[in-house]
């Protein structure tokens, strides 16, 4: 059974390798691109990378426009003025 340390330590390493990883293409190789490699140019490899993905998809934060948040924020001061105002309304009809 592996130890904390070790998980983490795994863990730590395949983070870093999926950073360093990160936009490059992800394409197999068949058999005549491996046969065919020794003798392939630096462009030509260079080539090869931009064809493949390269597009990271970006953090949430990121994607979700700040106008959504603004309107969750009316929503939530919307309802608890609501709840608010009947408790407040509630308690001047016991007491006065």
């Amino acid at each position: 059974m592996p130890t904390f340390k070790d998980i983490r330590a795994k863990n730590a390493q395949f983070a870093a390798s999926a950073r360093e990883n990160a936009g490059k293409p992800r394409i197999r190789a068949s058999k005549e691109n491996v046969e065919a490699d020794g003798d392939e140019s630096l462009e030509a490899k260079k080539q090869t990378q931009r064809r493949g993905r390269n597009i990271v998809k970006p953090a949430k934060k990121d994607r979700t426009p700040p106008s959504a948040l603004k309107n969750n924020r009316v929503a939530l001061a919307l309802i608890c003025f609501v709840v608010i105002g009947g408790v407040f309304f509630e308690l001047m009809r016991l007491f006065l």
